[in-house]
């Protein structure tokens, strides 16, 4: 805070009922100015590698063990292993340009340590521009948005608490009193979301009674959002005027555009939109 004060104090001119957590955020958005490279995105750009991602970058359900249960030791730095570019159609895509600095500012978190000064490059097609980044989950390591890193067992620990009906928000508080420093909490929740998208969950949920197609579904309403509404308003559609789309829902379609509207904050900087 006292630095944000004596550097940069037009931020705080509209933060007085500002949370830690967003005070946290504006923080990462200013260490991000120090990076090497500042690479423009546009919603054609962002659509692309999002699709790559959501296509060849997906994480299996099952990871190995090693990976969930092992912290892996940081690399002096991230860089992609593509060779070729692979939005380029063809049989032949052309070679990827050498590595390009983007920061060396990064930082990885894993479950009980934070390593911050790490490099990451990326690699940039020479015909169609866009640019490649490092995402190998083998590698043990979740790359967010180039800037936060998360370890696997992180991202394995998180989900457990998950899995256990413990928040998100909550395990990276109980992180943030265990380790004795502040930690980015809305990023590091942005950067874990990031990596369930990419996960291959099944979603195998049915009921054990009516099966996958029970006749009759009654919605668990959110009372907090609940209000009166007069029956004589509720009105018919005109049959003549409806649609497969008005009547069936493509569950499939949906989590995909779920996912992919993820995926793409990773490659968002804020200022856009997601486009997808």
């Amino acid at each position: 805070m006292w630095w944000l004060f004596q550097e940069h104090p037009q931020l705080l001119q509209n933060a007085v009922d500002n949370s830690n957590e967003e005070l946290e955020d504006m923080e990462e958005k200013i260490s991000a100015t120090d990076d090497i490279h500042q690479h423009s995105e546009n919603s054609h750009s962002i659509i692309t590698q999002t699709n790559y991602f959501w296509s060849s970058k997906r994480n299996p359900e099952d990871l190995p063990v090693d990976l969930t249960t092992e912290e892996k030791p940081i690399p002096d730095h991230f860089k992609p292993q593509e060779v070729q570019c692979p939005y380029c159609p063809g049989p032949s895509p052309p070679n990827l340009e050498d590595k390009l600095l983007i920061t060396r500012q990064a930082t990885v978190y894993g479950i009980f340590k934070q390593f911050k000064g790490v490099s990451v490059y990326a690699k940039e097609c020479p015909i169609c521009r866009n640019l490649v980044r490092f995402q190998e989950y083998k590698s043990g390591f979740h790359n967010y948005n180039n800037r936060v890193i998360l370890s696997i067992p992180l991202c394995s620990f998180l989900t457990a608490g998950i899995s256990n009906h413990i928040a998100v928000g909550r395990m990276i508080r109980t992180m943030e009193s265990h380790s004795r420093s502040a930690l980015p909490v809305n990023t590091l929740r942005k950067a874990f979301y990031h990596f369930c998208a990419l996960r291959q969950y099944s979603y195998n949920f049915f009921c054990y009674r009516c099966g996958h197609h029970p006749s009759i579904v009654i919605a668990d309403t959110n009372w907090k959002v609940a209000f009166d509404l007069p029956v004589n308003l509720m009105r018919r559609p005109d049959i003549e005027n409806i649609g497969p789309q008005d009547t069936q829902a493509n569950v499939a379609a949906r989590w995909e555009d779920l996912e992919k509207e993820i995926i793409a904050t990773g490659f968002c900087d804020g200022s856009h939109e997601y486009p997808v």
